[in-house]
């Protein structure tokens, strides 16, 4: 196993979501590094994340809204997210 640089953690960030609109590719190469919805953070819609969050407090909540809420911190870390208006 290969120890990470600096430059593996700045491609995991998924392209819609790097601060600084940065983009990376190789020269000559049409594809970029971190395409969606590849990367971190992972993209939810809040709304989901909301309702499967109201059914855990209830004691509602089925086995895909602990998935979704589980999903979305990776590592045990703090969740990221990223917003973006349409």
């Amino acid at each position: 196993m290969r120890t990470l640089q600096e430059l593996d953690f700045l491609l995991g960030v998924a392209d819609v979501a790097r601060t600084g609109a940065l983009r990376f590719r190789w020269a000559g190469s049409d594809r970029f590094e971190a395409p969606a919805p590849e990367g971190v953070p992972s993209i939810v819609h809040v709304r989901r994340l909301l309702d499967a969050s109201d059914r855990t407090l209830r004691t509602a909540e089925a086995e895909a809204d602990l998935r979704l809420l589980l999903a979305t911190g990776r590592l045990n870390l703090r969740p990221v997210g990223a917003g973006a208006d349409r």
